[in-house]
């Protein structure tokens, strides 16, 4: 019940309009990508023109689907487009290089207006609009479109009264019917998932300024076009399932002990009485076991093959994220006047989705690099001794666990001199420090916020996010990205990414009772340290590992679950490493390592600072996750000072939470353990009694539905008992009836949340208010 109840939480807070809109950019995709193949297949053959019932069919949907949404201009964009091909096909217009040129440009403009819009682009739309009606409403229309009769003959005639119908709207006050700012800005922020693979190359028409170059062959034809067939799957809808089979893995595991318990309680029994049975009766008691023994190691087999094709589907072919760079590149290299080659390798290679989507405006900007700041003029490369197209490559490969891509230019690289010079004047090391850094900490610098080696930002460089952003992106996905160069050769950017995030190594640690998993990758060593190993160092502890100091915290204080303290004969220590900074943290016990599947916290802790997820291991227990990139920025950021080993605090107030299901059960946990508060949890109500009756809790929080005791008769037991008769209760339930909530009430609780509105900080303030710690 309690994924369902979730699937509802997450559909309720979608925004439709948004989730329309981000249907219709994917869709869009998949159609610009379609004209794209017929203009550069064209663009090969202009002697020829190529069959246009597809790229008709494409922009005439792409047009429908636009005014549907109430993206007006896209729609009238696409519109026009649509015209120039039906004159095309009908022979009305007689320059095709002047109509390819056209094409090319609209292209361009439906793409960025869709994926990347900014206010400049109505401007360049009122200047295409002029070119188009120069160069094409003059044209001479053949024999062959005569021939075609009035019809299509006044196919130019409506593309002029369309465009100037686009003119006179533009001169109207804002009372018009275009698509407001602020909703067209909305399509940055949604993602897209495109049909279609491609491997290409880029080149442009003999009308643009530059001209982007193509590196044969080209694998762009209809023969090479994907013929498998493809389902669209929200990534969340993947996830859900994920969430079935972990608790799926539970229940396996649950059923393998009773297994096992059964057999070790019945085996003497069984014993006992095989003197007695007849053979045919022995032979069915040992069949009946055997099989029983065969079904769970097939039940076990399936439930993992389930879990992997699953993860599985994760897995996308970084061809969806690299085919839309030819286009860009093509665009970019014709605005800056530049001869670009464009290649792309390994475009095969798999990749997590959401690393795949995350990783996007990280590569866009670094392409976009290349071209602006690495890849020179035509003049400049002639002089230079170079060919006067430059080259970018894009490329992927996989290497164990990681997936590395690359992006080359053979431009002019960036000089250490220049580095230093721009770094100096952005005040940003001490001139002495800058000049003990060796190569590669210097060429870091270039990730600094505010770093440029460039005089002035250009309208192509100008857009989208900077160097130290895509850094910062490549940190957070447990990445990393280093840069290569020599000035006058070329640049490279090298990103080395986990193949995904929904599986990992971890070590399993204990704190406070918890089980945390800390990702492996980051786990240099573990130690034993003993008090007197401890110092003090610039107001931190830390303790010496081999020459270095090393900064020393207990997890339970930075996770904020900490009790009182006191010192202990030696402490148990994991030293975490990112990059080139380390930290101890203190633990209670180190479990074991193991592969955990990585499960999303939910709307219930998205934003917790410190935890990147959560799993559920072996025989059910929770673990949460440490986040180590942020774990390092709030340590290292915020310049923790205080005696770690030291502090104290007061008796935290307990909370029982009872629940039967082990999501709620985690996530209502943590948010309360992050709060301050000491939490136990038990999954019915008998089993909350129990507890009840062996600890001391302040407050309970209890669901109704569950077996063999629920909610209800829980809290009425509870009010039974003297020493608990006044013990804060609050029901939090997916019932939302009115008769429910005064039925728990009548019961006895002080409080009755509906899952279905369920926040966080809503229940936070019930349980501060009930304990004493807030106004109600």
């Amino acid at each position: 019940l309690i994924y369902s109840h979730t699937s509802l939480q997450k559909a309720r807070k979608m925004n439709p309009k948004d989730e329309i809109l981000e249907i219709f950019r994917s869709e869009s995709k998949d159609h610009l990508n379609q004209i794209y193949i017929f203009l550069e297949e064209w663009e090969k053959h202009t002697d020829q023109l190529p069959d246009m019932k597809e790229v008709l069919r494409r922009a005439h949907t792409l047009k429908g689907d636009a005014r549907m949404v109430g993206l007006e201009e896209i729609s009238e964009i696409s519109h026009i487009m649509e015209d120039i091909f039906k004159a095309l096909r009908d022979g009305l217009i007689l320059d095709t290089s002047k109509a390819l040129s056209c094409l090319w440009n609209l292209l361009f403009l439906l793409e960025t207006w869709i994926f990347e819009y900014h206010p400049k682009l109505e401007e360049e739309w009122n200047i295409l609009k002029k070119d188009i009606q120069s160069q094409l409403l003059g044209s001479t229309p053949t024999k062959k479109g005569l021939e075609k009769g009035k019809k299509t003959a006044r196919l130019l005639g409506k593309l002029s009264a369309v465009i100037r119908s686009q003119e006179r709207e533009d001169e109207v006050p804002p009372t018009s019917t275009s698509i407001p700012e602020e909703k067209q800005k909305k399509l940055l922020s949604l993602e897209s998932t495109p049909k279609e693979e491609k491997d290409v190359s880029s080149k442009s028409t003999p009308e643009d300024k530059g001209e982007a170059q193509k590196t044969p062959p080209s694998k762009i034809s209809p023969e090479n076009k994907s013929s498998g067939e493809f389902l669209r799957i929200p990534s969340h809808s993947l996830d859900e399932i994920l969430n079935l089979l972990g608790e799926l893995t539970i229940n396996r595991e649950k059923i393998t002990s009773l297994y096992y318990r059964m057999r070790n309680i019945l085996l003497p029994f069984i014993q006992d009485i095989i003197p007695q049975l007849q053979e045919e009766e022995k032979k069915e008691l040992k069949s009946l076991m055997e099989n029983l023994y065969e079904e769970l190691g097939e039940y076990y087999y399936l439930s993992t093959e389930l879990q992997n094709n699953t993860l599985d589907i994760r897995m996308l072919p970084l061809s969806m994220l690299f085919q839309d760079y030819p286009r860009m590149v093509k665009k970019i290299a014709a605005e800056l006047g530049k001869k670009v080659v464009f290649q792309i390798e390994g475009e095969n290679t798999l990749l997590d989705k959401n690393l795949l989507e995350a990783i996007r405006p990280a590569i866009t900007h670094l392409v976009r690099n290349s071209i602006d700041h690495g890849i020179e003029t035509p003049e400049e490369r002639r002089e230079a001794g170079k060919d006067e197209a430059g080259k970018v490559v894009l490329k992927a490969y996989p290497k164990g666990n990681h997936v590395f891509i690359e992006l080359e230019d053979d431009g002019k690289g960036i000089g250490e001199d220049l580095i230093r010079k721009k770094a100096l004047e952005k005040n940003l090391l001490p001139p002495e420090k800058l000049a003990t850094l060796d190569r590669q900490d210097l060429l870091n610098l270039i990730f600094t916020p505010g770093f440029s080696t460039k005089e002035k930002a250009s309208q192509i460089s100008g857009r989208g996010i900077g160097l130290d952003i895509v850094h910062h992106t490549i940190d957070r996905l447990k990445g990393h990205i280093t840069v290569q160069t020599e000035p006058g050769q070329f640049t490279r950017f090298i990103l080395q990414l986990p193949m995904t995030l929904t599986i990992m190594q971890a070590l399993l640690v204990t704190v406070d009772g918890q089980i945390v998993a800390l990702p492996l990758s980051f786990v240099q060593e573990t130690q034993v340290v003993l008090p007197s190993q401890i110092q003090k160092e610039g107001g931190l502890n830390v303790f010496r590992l081999r020459g270095e100091y090393i900064p020393i915290f207990y997890l339970s204080t930075i996770l904020g679950l900490q009790k009182k303290k006191s010192m202990q004969d030696k402490y148990l220590v994991a030293v975490l490493r990112f990059k080139k900074n380390r930290i101890g943290v203190i633990v209670d016990k180190f479990l074991r390592e193991q592969e955990i599947v990585v499960k999303q916290l939910g709307d219930y802790l998205d934003d917790h600072p410190l935890l990147s997820g959560a799993t559920i291991l072996r025989k059910g227990d929770p673990a949460i996750i440490l986040n180590i990139y942020d774990v390092f920025q709030y340590l290292f950021f915020q310049n923790l000072s205080e005696d770690t080993l030291d502090s104290t605090s007061v008796r935290k107030p307990r909370i029982l939470v009872v629940d039967d299901s082990l999501t709620v059960r985690t996530v209502q946990k943590s948010v309360l353990e992050n709060a301050g508060y000491e939490v136990e949890t038990a999954a019915s109500g008998q089993e909350g009694l129990e507890k009840i009756g062996e600890e001391h809790f302040d407050m309970v929080i209890t669901d109704i539905q569950m077996e063999p005791m629920d909610g209800f008769e829980f809290t009425k037991a509870l009010r039974q008992n003297p020493e608990y008769k006044d013990i804060p209760i609050i029901i939090v339930s997916s019932l939302a009836r009115e008769e429910d909530r005064q039925k728990g009430l009548e019961a006895g609780a002080n409080a009755y949340i509906v899952k279905s509105g369920y926040d966080q900080r809503e229940l936070l303030k019930r349980v501060q208010i009930f304990l004493g710690e807030g106004q109600p």
